[in-house]
């Protein structure tokens, strides 16, 4: 379990999900990461998103949220200057974009265009991203099995083809 220490003030909030603890660090620092695309709403929450979303502009999809839905492209949330519909083109732009947090050089060498996840690998990023969009663009050859990770795709394929490589 994980404690929360505040400098002085000791919180002692503990859970075991990374998840939790970092909504939980949120409320002590004000940080409100998830941006409305439509208005300028933002929440330390996904379910309050949704639901603003929902509420306020009447987008259901929640697929689409994340997106430019009229035009198809990603935008930069955090430069606010940047569109685009190339993934590659969108994680060389997470790369270098100078607006973007990035409490550890190395770590968040790649940041997320719409949130504040940081990661040293540029799959890692793609794979988060897709989370966003909700598309899974990775496909079994041998079955329906999709998914937005290439590691969830070689472990599918190892635990239910026995294919010990992909290419």
């Amino acid at each position: 379990m994980q404690v929360l220490n505040l400098g002085n003030a000791r919180n002692d909030f503990g859970t075991y999900d990374p998840r939790i603890l970092k909504a939980h660090i949120f409320k002590h620092t004000g940080a409100k990461p998830l941006k409305c695309i439509k208005c300028s709403f933002a929440t330390t929450y996904r379910s309050s998103l949704v639901s603003h979303m929902r509420i306020k502009h009447g987008i259901y999809n929640s697929t689409l949220f994340f997106l430019n839905i009229s035009e198809n492209l990603y935008s930069c949330y955090h430069c606010k200057q940047y569109e685009v519909d190339d993934i590659e083109l969108l994680v060389e732009h997470c790369r270098t974009c100078t607006y973007m947090n990035r409490p550890h050089a190395y770590k968040y060498k790649f940041v997320c265009h719409i949130c504040s996840y940081g990661t040293y690998d540029a799959r890692n990023l793609k794979g988060h991203i897709f989370k966003h969009t909700g598309a899974k663009p990775l496909k079994c050859p041998k079955c329906f099995f999709t998914s937005s990770y290439e590691r969830n795709l070689r472990s599918h394929l190892r635990r239910k083809h026995n294919h010990f490589t992909y290419s």
